[in-house]
């Protein structure tokens, strides 16, 4: 059982790091189309080239065992922004499509690194 949440786990560490540079590189560079889908939450080009840069870098943090709850952490408190503008907003059904992704660092930091101690 051990060995398949350590598989899960992995898997789940994949998928955020794919997720993160793939909604990261577009903040960070300033991606028309996503400055205007940010634009819609009040999140201007240069926040949204900082989330940017803590979307990837968070990504990176969750890939090693020792900075993998801080990588989480940081996840979690980027989404928080997003869900808060989304829903300032009042724009639900996008805060509703970001739950999954705010509650997968919790499931991370629940199931373990795959390779810690």
């Amino acid at each position: 059982m051990e060995t398949i949440l350590k598989i899960i786990s992995g898997a789940f560490i994949l998928v955020t790091l794919y997720m993160g540079f793939k909604q990261g590189w577009p903040m960070m560079n300033g991606s028309p189309e996503m400055l205007a889908m940010l634009g819609k939450w009040g999140i201007g080009k240069t926040s949204a080239m900082i989330l940017g840069v803590l979307v990837m870098l968070a990504a990176i943090l969750i890939l090693f065992p020792k900075t993998f709850l801080a990588g989480n952490i940081l996840t979690a408190i980027v989404v928080v922004v997003i869900l808060a503008s989304q829903l300032y907003q009042q724009d639900f059904q996008s805060a509703l499509i970001e739950l999954p992704f705010f509650i997968m660092p919790f499931v991370l930091i629940y199931l373990g690194h795959p390779f810690a101690d």
